[in-house]
C-alpha cells in the first residue's frame, strides 16, 4: 500500500514556502514546479515576514525579537523604564488628534 505524505505551500505574494516530512516528496515538487515556473530556491528558511525561523532536531522557533527591537529602537524606547500597572490618577484626554502629531506613527507601531 503506496505512502501518503502531505506536502504544505504556504505562499505570500511571490514568496513561496515548501514543506513536510518527506524529502523524496519535496523534491519532486520542486523538480515539477521549475518545469512550470522560474523558481530561486533560497535553501533553509530563515526569516519570513518579520519572523527569524530557527529549527533544530526536535522543534520550530518563530521569533520577531530582531523586529521588536528595531520597533523599539525607533521610537525611542530602549532606555525607557515602563511600569504595570498605570497611574490611575491619569487623566485620559478624549480629543486623540492632540496626542498624535503624526498618526501614522501609531499605525506603523501596530501593523
Amino acid at each position: 500500500m503506496p505512502r501518503t505524505s502531505f506536502i504544505y505551500l504556504l505562499d505570500y505574494v511571490d514568496d513561496i514556502i515548501i514543506f513536510g516530512p518527506s524529502l523524496d516528496a519535496l523534491n519532486s515538487l520542486n523538480l515539477f514546479l521549475n518545469s512550470k515556473f522560474r523558481l530561486k530556491d533560497l535553501g533553509q528558511l530563515k526569516y519570513f515576514l518579520r519572523l527569524k525561523i530557527s529549527r533544530s532536531t526536535i522543534e520550530i522557533v518563530l521569533s520577531e525579537f530582531h523586529y521588536t527591537l528595531q520597533l523599539l529602537e525607533e521610537n525611542d524606547f530602549l532606555t525607557s523604564k515602563p511600569s504595570t500597572p498605570m497611574d490611575s490618577k491619569v487623566k485620559i484626554k478624549t480629543n486623540i488628534r492632540e496626542l498624535l502629531n503624526d498618526p501614522s506613527q501609531y499605525r506603523k507601531l501596530i501593523r
